[in-house]
């Protein structure tokens, strides 16, 4: 009996939301197909946005907040046409889509803006990604946050490849390094530095610069 119940969990939604955002960054992470990591990533984001919708909180994921405001219509678009496809096949069973890879990165992203809103927190490995997108990718970056990811690209070569991505996660994790890969003293210390600054100023007041 005891056996039985360990493997039937009592999961919350947004444990469940957190569980398929971080298995869509660990996928991601591992070089995995980006089918995957899209579909894991689109079915959390679903889940915090109808969480958030329910306790009456704005959705990053609806307001596109960190998308130019004459690009948010498209992305939204972008963003949603795979995810109705790879859940569906009774309207169009010989329909094919062509699948934009670099997709699945940016909804994770504001999947977890959502996410954030929604708890509060982020969990290890949503910092460790945010950490990685925002060093190669600075221009979705503004103010506070601008400054710490400037201030560490000067120290750090980019981009940051999806190894290293991997590797701030084990960091970030609490499950230290492999010694193959394993940087310097003062580059770990700056990895630990720059992962904390990125997870602590991520959402930013509304109307900040």
């Amino acid at each position: 009996m005891s056996e039985k119940r360990e493997n039937t969990p009592v999961l919350t939604k947004p444990e469940i939301a957190e569980r398929q955002l971080r298995g869509a960054i660990m996928i991601l992470s591992a070089g995995g197909d980006p089918v995957c990591v899209q579909t894991l990533a689109a079915a959390g984001a679903e889940i915090v946005s109808d969480l958030l919708k329910a306790q009456d909180l704005p959705s990053p994921l609806v307001r596109m907040d960190l998308v130019r405001e004459d690009r948010r219509a498209e992305v939204q678009r972008k963003l949603r046409e795979p995810q109705n496809f790879f859940k569906h096949a009774d309207r169009d069973p010989d329909a094919a889509l062509e699948f934009n890879g670099n997709l699945p990165p940016l909804l994770i992203l504001m999947a977890l803006q959502e996410y954030q809103v929604l708890t509060g927190s982020l969990f290890p490995a949503a910092g460790a990604f945010l950490t990685w997108f925002f060093v190669n990718n600075p221009e979705h970056t503004k103010g506070e946050l601008r400054s710490v990811i400037e201030a560490c690209c000067s120290e750090l070569q980019t981009p940051l490849s999806l190894d290293t991505l991997a590797e701030m996660i084990r960091v970030h994790e609490g499950q230290g390094l492999n010694p193959p890969q394993a940087p310097s003293g003062d580059a770990r210390r700056r990895m630990g530095v720059l992962l904390a600054n990125v997870a602590s100023c991520f959402v930013q007041p509304e109307g900040s610069d």
